[in-house]
């Protein structure tokens, strides 16, 4: 497994759910496979690859199954490979406030 999942397990756990794969291919479908960005920046079409999350979600979004932010199709981009590493070297500055014992599987909210 990934090192990223093991300090992220509920992160994994949401991506693995049916009903976000239902979302996520319904999504992929509807937008042809093609990336959003590359379309609209650029004007031509390149294969997307990935369903994006447009705003960014935190850990406390998926502890409390945020569903208008999870899985609604008016969060979601599908992009291509490079335009989703830039999207996320973006992101870097954005930290979670939440750590997860990885012994007792407790969740620890620090207050920033």
């Amino acid at each position: 497994m990934n090192n990223k999942y093991k300090t992220r397990p509920i992160r994994n756990k949401f991506y693995h759910t049916t009903e976000w794969k239902k979302v996520r291919d319904y999504y992929f479908t509807l937008k042809l496979g093609m990336c959003e960005r590359c379309k609209k920046d650029k004007g031509y079409l390149n294969k997307g690859i990935i369903v994006h999350h447009k705003k960014y979600i935190k850990d406390q979004d998926f502890i409390n199954w945020n569903k208008e932010i999870l899985l609604s199709i008016n969060n979601l981009e599908l992009l291509c490979l490079k335009c989703h590493n830039k999207e996320h070297m973006r992101e870097k500055a954005f930290n979670d406030n939440i750590e997860i014992n990885l012994e007792t599987g407790e969740y620890i909210i620090n207050k920033k």
